[in-house]
């Protein structure tokens, strides 16, 4: 039985009577950040603002079961597969695997009752770190293999906030993370998103149609008025994005190292959120399909555009092109990909 720590707190109980916990970390800077064990779940990332008040900038809600009752992926650990695979249907190793169409024509984030929906066990914690695992079965989710997942965060004194996703499997199997948080620089609850500036350090991008269907790797310039190489504000770029959904891109990263890879700005506050990743891909989401009548922490309304994804991550299909980005984890592999968001006033 592992002890309680003073950053611990309780959450609430599914209704198997498993218990969620809600860990707190934090530095010297006043930065929270709040995750609970259910999905590994961001439920609250807040930074003093100039004027001294607490900025939360992350959605989300104030109790277990507003998430229990659906939402889409708030700051969740989001897999096996993040982000769609054609038609739920892939063949490893000569065996063809039916996954559950819960995207229409697609397969989504790994299923209906995925990672996202699962209680995480608590590896380590202290003020600033926090390790989960979780076991994975053979088949879960109609997935080949067992795998052991982990997930590590941790804040930094001078605003990061690392997300490492690690997995190890018996059995070959694609595997993909991210972590979906929603961030809004103003402050969740406050308004759209729509003014950030927003900066993407990538050349090529993957096409889709009306279902967000994957198609092909096609080529960005700056000149693109969808295109963010150059810093643009979204309210501008946002018409010349096929159906303002926000695009998947190849990044410029065939190491694999940390590199930045995009920076949002909220010109008002200057608060910025650089994006560094080892991912090969990052997913945007400018939040247009959120219900208008979400209503989250504190009675906050949100609804369309009211903020965005910036999802580091592999090709999600890459299991059926395995030329754009292959995915699959053998059983003598490690998988572990790092993202990090630097917080800044």
């Amino acid at each position: 039985m592992k002890l309680k720590t003073p950053n611990q707190e309780h959450f609430g109980n599914v209704p198997d009577g498993s218990c969620v916990e809600q860990y707190t970390l934090q530095n010297a800077a006043g930065m929270y950040c709040k995750i609970i064990t259910l999905g590994g779940i961001i439920t609250e990332w807040s930074i003093l603002s100039r004027e001294n008040s607490r900025v939360d900038i992350v959605l989300g809600f104030s109790d277990l079961e507003s998430y229990l009752a659906g939402h889409p992926h708030f700051g969740a650990i989001t897999g096996r597969v993040a982000g769609r695979i054609t038609g739920g249907k892939f063949s490893l190793d000569g065996i063809d695997y039916d996954l559950e169409i819960n995207d229409p024509p697609n397969h989504l984030h790994g299923g209906s009752n995925a990672l996202d929906k699962k209680i995480w066990q608590v590896e380590y914690a202290d003020s600033n770190t926090l390790k989960l695992s979780y076991l994975s079965p053979d088949g879960e989710q109609g997935y080949p293999g067992n795998v052991q997942f982990t997930t590590d965060y941790h804040l930094s004194e001078d605003g990061q906030l690392s997300i490492t996703h690690g997995a190890i499997t018996d059995k070959s199997t694609p595997i993909s993370l991210t972590s979906h948080s929603y961030f809004n620089l103003k402050g969740q609850g406050e308004g759209d998103i729509l003014d950030h500036q927003l900066q993407v350090d990538a050349q090529y991008f993957a096409t889709s149609d009306s279902h967000g269907t994957l198609l092909e790797k096609s080529p960005l310039s700056p000149q693109d008025p969808g295109s963010f190489q150059n810093t643009k504000i979204i309210r501008d770029a946002l018409p010349f994005i096929p159906y303002e959904h926000g695009d998947l891109y190849f990044l410029n990263n065939p190491s694999g190292k940390i590199l930045p890879v995009a920076t949002l700005t909220e010109p008002l506050s200057g608060r910025t959120l650089t994006v560094k990743t080892t991912n090969p891909c990052l997913q945007l989401y400018f939040g247009k399909y959120l219900p208008k009548d979400l209503r989250g922490k504190n009675g906050s309304r949100y609804g369309a555009f009211s903020a965005m994804c910036l999802e580091g991550q592999g090709y999600p299909n890459g299991v059926n092109a395995p030329e754009l980005g292959n995915i699959i984890l053998r059983p003598n592999e490690k998988y572990s990909q790092t993202t990090i968001y630097h917080l800044t006033n």
